[in-house]
């Protein structure tokens, strides 16, 4: 386990079992790998907010605001609203790899 993980939890222990997610669907749905110590942090603590400040998004959450894959697809698609009307895109998601999921829906 991640040493700030292993931190946390002995700080604030996790309220509910552990839930395991399928994160190799959920990286190649976002087109992106997901840093290990997140998804610890997600399979011990769910989606939600920490101290009213930090939102955890968690793919499938059971409450749909925090949900991963949803919210970001959301994002993905007001972003390309945003620069359909004239908002400029940033040119680092024009290099290779950083935008996937952006392009791959654009097809």
């Amino acid at each position: 386990m991640n040493p700030a993980i292993e931190h946390l939890t002995r700080a604030i222990p996790p309220t509910d079992a552990p839930r395991a997610h399928d994160w190799t669907r959920v990286e190649e749905e976002l087109g992106t790998i997901l840093p290990s110590d997140y998804k610890q942090l997600v399979d011990l603590y769910g989606g939600g907010l920490f101290d009213d400040a930090i939102w955890v998004l968690e793919p499938d959450c059971p409450n749909e605001h925090y949900d991963l894959v949803v919210g970001n697809h959301i994002r993905v698609e007001a972003q390309r609203g945003l620069w359909k009307g004239g908002e400029p895109k940033p040119a680092e998601l024009d290099e290779a790899g950083s935008d996937r999921l952006g392009r791959d829906r654009e097809r």
